[in-house]
């Protein structure tokens, strides 16, 4: 059971989860973070404490405020040193102070599979919104060609009508440009 982690100054903290630290962070949340009730069902306190980070954040220093007593440190101060990585070590290092505070194997058992499934779930959103991040692109990248090849062809025919005419001013992006839809090359007369 690792409890222990970094913030991004170095600093080391336990999150390890106690009767004590459990009744702070009921009060000190007016009731809206109850550990004890993390593993009852239909409970989505162990999801929101994985999701939210202010809500995460928050119960943590809580639970490690003795610690930040001794090292005079803020609550301030000790949110802004976790983001990131340090976040991530962070939740980590909570989860497994809660699961390791009930003393029920079945309890933990549940918990440990419920971590596992967010952790599951949240891979597969981050792979579903690279895919469509990538999809997204492609659309943007293909339709920024289009609209640059119809600005440097409608140049070049301007040019051809009127071969005395200067380019404008809102050709210049035209230098040399690969014609997408039929592979010819482009050229614009330098001003």
């Amino acid at each position: 059971m690792k409890t222990v982690f970094k913030d991004y100054n170095g600093v080391d903290w336990n999150a390890l989860v106690t009767v004590g630290a459990i009744d702070r962070v009921l009060e000190g949340t007016n009731g809206e973070v109850n550990i004890y009730e993390i593993g009852a069902e239909g409970s989505t306190l162990f999801q929101r404490l994985m999701t939210e980070p202010q809500l995460l954040v928050r119960t943590l220093f809580i639970i490690l405020e003795d610690q930040a007593k001794e090292k005079n440190i803020s609550a301030q101060d000790f949110a802004k040193s976790l983001g990131g990585e340090t976040l991530g070590d962070a939740i980590d290092a909570l989860v497994e102070g809660i699961i390791g505070f009930f003393p029920k194997e079945a309890v933990r058992k549940k918990l440990r599979l419920v971590t596992t499934s967010m952790e599951e779930l949240q891979d597969k959103i981050h792979d579903r919104a690279d895919q469509m991040f990538g999809i997204a692109m492609e659309k943007v990248q293909k339709r920024t060609l289009e609209q640059f090849d119809e600005s440097c062809t409608s140049l070049l025919e301007s040019l051809e009508s009127n071969p005395s005419d200067e380019p404008s001013e809102s050709s210049s992006g035209c230098q040399t440009v690969g014609n997408v839809s039929n592979g010819q090359e482009l050229q614009k007369s330098s001003a």
